[in-house]
């Protein structure tokens, strides 16, 4: 156990729904097959989209959640909250005797409920006498938290960090932190997105940010690729169980990973655009690295946020190299969205979630999409088959996610 500032916390339960599965098993499987969630959007609304791409939810969330839950909750809210109840559940905590004022929740979004948002405005306009009367509450981007709380009886706290494409991570990072300062003794993490809709595309769009390979949907996402144009708007959420790992081990819980460290840092530099040196991502990973009592050396792989945009991947790589210098050449750096797509808040608990597992499996799943690799990118990306991880008692992986707003947020996790 490497010497940190702090007592190691565990991971005790996991929930995922996400473009590539239903649960982290599946989600994981998928993943390391090099599969794509990434599909041709063919709704109607879809059809004048210079880019109808798009990463759906295949699972049945009417069945699952029933008439009355649904229209009290938006989709990001139906996705978050039974990704948690998957996590709750494999944490084994409610039959643990947990008191609720220990137990907190801390679930992030990047947008929230929009499409509630959307819909009651359209109602609006075209005259209905009525809106929805908890419409408002329902697009709200506390919404989950609060129905995540109710749900599990979380009394503890019931918190929203919404900072874009880094909530998922700067949720695990409050969870980390609510535990290291013995204000819970267990949290209940993750982020959640659901925005695929013609105004969220158009917008991002207009930025310039999304692909529009519209003739090979399976490989318009491309990170690190030198042809790459843009990323793919996702669905999905990602729920983490966290508790001191102290307590989980005196419950005899199942402890599937450890959460080590986490960096945050803002770049001070551009509404939409990173820092194009990386130079603050960088001291979010030093930042992660020190929190855990790690040095670059220990780390086995980095799980990069790289999106697929031109200025984005290029800033992440220059900070990896930034901080990990000549051992650059002996670190796997792979990147999930080019078969997961980007799910915006969710991404950095699904993504950790990825993460989790393939340190559980000793691999480092491939890069889907990143041949041919950009010449400026000067990382080991394994791009057709799976590095097997050294042997040994603990392995640890850095996961980055960035967002708009200079957002910077790193974890490093470890086996166990």
């Amino acid at each position: 156990m490497p010497e940190s500032s702090s007592a190691p916390v565990a991971v005790t339960g996991l929930g995922c729904i996400c473009p590539l599965g239903n649960t982290p098993e599946s989600a994981y499987s998928a993943y390391a097959r090099g599969e794509t969630g990434i599909h041709l959007l063919t709704q109607p609304w879809a059809e004048s989209l210079r880019s109808r791409l798009g990463g759906l939810v295949s699972l049945d969330v009417v069945s699952e959640l029933g008439d009355y839950m649904l229209s009290r909750l938006d989709r990001y809210s139906q996705l978050a909250l039974l990704a948690s109840r998957q996590a709750w559940q494999a944490s084994g905590l409610s039959a643990s005797g947990l008191a609720l004022d220990r137990l907190a929740v801390v679930m992030a979004t990047g947008i929230g409920g929009v499409n509630t948002m959307l819909d009651q405005h359209h109602r609006l306009i075209s005259g209905a006498k009525r809106l929805h009367p908890l419409g408002i509450a329902m697009a709200m981007p506390n919404a989950a938290t609060a129905q995540i709380s109710m749900e599990i009886g979380a009394c503890g706290g019931a918190h929203a960090p919404v900072s874009a494409c880094a909530g998922g991570a700067e949720a695990i990072a409050w969870g980390l932190m609510l535990l290291e300062a013995r204000k819970v003794d267990a949290v209940l993490v993750g982020g959640a997105e659901s925005v695929i809709h013609a105004l969220a595309i158009r917008g991002f769009s207009e930025m310039r940010a999304l692909s529009s390979r519209l003739d090979d949907p399976a490989s318009a996402c491309r990170p690190f690729a030198a042809d790459r144009e843009g990323f793919v708007l996702s669905e999905g959420a990602g729920a983490i169980v966290l508790e001191r790992l102290e307590d989980a081990r005196a419950r005899h819980a199942d402890v599937q990973a450890l959460l080590l460290g986490a960096g945050m840092t803002s770049d001070a530099h551009h509404l939409a655009t990173p820092h194009p040196e990386g130079m603050h991502a960088a001291r979010a990973i030093t930042l992660a690295l020190q929190d855990a009592g790690l040095v670059p050396q220990d780390v086995d792989f980095v799980s990069a946020h790289a999106t697929g945009t031109r200025i984005g991947d290029l800033a992440e790589a220059r900070a990896i190299e930034t901080v990990f210098g000549a051992y650059s050449d002996h670190l796997w750096v792979t990147a999930p969205k080019g078969g997961l797509g980007h799910l915006l808040g969710g991404a950095g608990a699904v993504e950790s979630i990825l993460t989790i597992k393939a340190l559980q499996a000793g691999v480092v799943p491939a890069s889907v999409n990143a041949i041919p690799i950009d010449p400026e990118i000067r990382l080991n990306i394994p791009t057709s088959s799976e590095p097997h991880l050294a042997h040994r008692s603990e392995r640890y992986a850095i996961k980055n996610t960035f967002g708009f707003g200079g957002h910077n947020v790193s974890l490093v996790w470890a086996s166990v």
